[in-house]
């Protein structure tokens, strides 16, 4: 892989990347003047697809066949969803959105009591109702926007964030691209929030290159087949049970690439409970202790957002994890504002835990109706709440 460009040479790729033809030939889209054969086409592709699932489903049950199931599906989206059109893909998108919110009460209801944790949702039901709502549709959006992004030419990649001025509208870059500067890598801390599938496209296009450990899956071709489809514009994916991946990830920092984590939700590996908008939530400690163990590589939160139907923005905020900064951060007695089940003996995790989980929590307050890990079990009382969420 190529080195990663200095803050120069970075800007002058992106004038270069921007014009450049694709390298993945694109999907062959229908014209405007066959719209009803390409419609019936994909419906009947979409009809096949729906009994086989439901031979599927009849046949298998348990977790590893849900598993099976699920990798199936993924093997059909991927090649139907690129191959059908945007301006008939993405309605199709949000009327599945909408009947899943209106379907699945189970995961509707997990949804709204993990957002109840929102101060400013739990006082406003109807705001909480639409929140919920958004959380099912950003989902839906992420997922088409995962099968079609290797197929994205580089005008497409970054179309969403370019504004009619030609500004890219990520706040912080400039400080981003300062940072890569100085030769020593970057890690990003981020959240499953937003339109984070499409956001890496864009960066991979601007000239970043980005290595992200994910939470392994199986069955093996499963993770085969997901890794190929996230693999492109310049991020790879790489397994996060694997001691290659963490050697990957400090060859990454030596080239001066960036290595991101998600951190809003436990997954694998080390954790430990957090106050998260004043509840106790499992949150990964291994990011934060990997960036206190490479403390020379600069810190960011970078995070994502649909700002409207074909624009989206994002935010690169720089996140100071040294002794410092992190003592400046502590309460009067040396010990972290907020306390953790972390042992004593990781003060320093503990507090930058501190640190990170507050940055997490305003960009998420921000846009909670596109916070997509409130669809899984984010607090420990969630299970509980459920019941109570509508």
């Amino acid at each position: 892989m190529t080195d990663l460009p200095t803050n120069q040479s970075t800007r002058e790729q992106r004038n270069v990347v921007i014009t450049l033809a694709p390298t993945t030939p694109a999907p062959l889209a229908p014209a405007r003047g066959d719209v009803a054969p390409a419609a019936a086409k994909t419906v009947g592709v979409v009809e096949r697809l729906a009994v086989a699932g439901g031979w599927l489903a009849g046949r298998l049950s348990g977790w590893g066949a849900r598993m099976q199931l699920k990798y199936r599906l993924f093997q059909a989206a991927a090649v139907v969803v690129p191959r059908a059109p945007l301006w008939l893909a993405r309605p199709l998108t949000l009327g599945g959105a909408t009947a899943a919110w209106a379907l699945a009460g189970g995961m509707r209801r997990r949804a709204a009591a993990n957002l109840r944790h929102i101060p400013a949702l739990a006082a406003d039901p109807q705001a909480l109702r639409r929140a919920t709502r958004g959380v099912f549709v950003t989902s839906a959006l992420n997922y088409l926007a995962f099968f079609r992004g290797r197929f994205l030419t580089a005008e497409q990649a970054v179309a969403p964030w370019t504004r009619d001025d030609g500004t890219v509208a990520v706040e912080g870059l400039d400080v981003m691209d300062k940072l890569l500067a100085q030769g020593r890598g970057l890690i990003c801390f981020s959240a499953h929030l937003g339109d984070f599938e499409a956001a890496a496209s864009c960066l991979g296009t601007l000239g970043y290159r980005m290595i992200t450990p994910a939470e392994p899956l199986t069955p093996a071709p499963f993770r085969e087949l997901v890794v190929r489809l996230r693999d492109h514009h310049g991020t790879r994916m790489a397994p996060g049970d694997s001691r290659e991946t963490l050697r990957e990830m400090i060859s990454a920092l030596k080239r001066n690439e960036i290595v991101l984590f998600a951190v809003d939700r436990y997954v694998m590996g080390a954790s430990a409970q957090f106050p998260l908008f004043g509840a106790p939530a499992r949150l990964p400690t291994t990011p934060v202790s990997f960036a206190l163990r490479h403390h020379q590589a600069p810190v960011m939160l970078l995070t994502s957002w649909r700002a409207g139907p074909r624009q989206s923005a994002g935010v690169c905020v720089s996140i100071d994890l040294t002794p410092s900064a992190l003592n400046a951060a502590t309460g009067p007695n040396g010990q972290p504002q907020v306390a953790s089940s972390v042992d004593q003996g990781d003060h320093a995790i503990r507090q930058a835990m501190t640190v990170v989980i507050a940055a997490i929590e305003r960009q998420i307050a921000a846009h909670p109706e596109q916070w997509l890990s409130a669809l899984t079990q984010v607090w420990d009382d969630s299970a509980s709440d459920i019941g109570n969420a509508e």
